[in-house]
This record gives C-alpha cells, structure tokens and sequence, in this order.
C-alpha cells in the first residue's frame, strides 16, 4: 500500500538527516512515520536510523553511502517499493573453520 502523505513527509525527514539537520526532527513524526502502512516508509526509516550517526557528520559517510540514502529519497519520491531480501550465504570455509579450530584447541592442550 503507498501512502503518498507518508512518503512526502519521509523525504523531508531524509533531507533534514541527510542536510545535518536530524535534531529538528520531531519525535511525534518519526514515530508517526514508523507506524505508517507503507512497508517502503518504513524501511526507509530503518535505514535512515542505522546510519543516523554517520548522517550527522556527512563527511563520515562514503560515496556509495551517499548514493544509497540518495536511491532511497528517489524511491520515496516515486511509486516504486523497497523490499527486504535476507540472504545467509554459507561457504566451504565458513564450515571449516570451526572444524579446523576444534583439531587445533585439542592438539595444544596435548
């Protein structure tokens, strides 16, 4: 469901993040906006509030950071949709390790 109320007031929470501005936000808002039924406002909001710290010293954050939180606004500025992906990649070494690791602790304690 895309609640373009909700999406608007999103892109002014991001500018003022994004503009070093992240105090003048108001608590009611944000919270309002967490709340919203629009899953993409909401995500958004996530990710604004994991790198809220980086977006207070905008010189912290890098390049490809910038250019996400920039995609993110353009997304809450159209009609399209954030979605979540969870994905736990598993490699060789990854169960190896912990074998190799178990045969070490046990050869020193020899």
């Amino acid at each position: 469901m895309i609640c373009r109320e909700d999406r608007d007031a999103a892109v002014v929470v991001c500018d003022r993040m994004c503009g070093g501005e992240g105090a003048q936000v108001e608590m009611e808002q944000w919270e309002r906006l967490r709340r919203s039924p629009d899953a993409t406002v909401r995500h958004a909001l996530d990710l604004l509030s994991s790198t809220f710290e980086d977006i207070l010293d905008v010189s912290e954050l890098e390049k490809s950071e910038w250019d996400y939180l920039q995609r993110v606004r353009l997304v809450l500025m159209s009609n399209a949709e954030l979605n979540r992906q969870r994905r736990f990649l598993w490699s060789w070494a990854d169960c190896v390790w912990p074998v190799l690791a178990c045969a070490a602790v046990y050869f020193a304690s020899r």
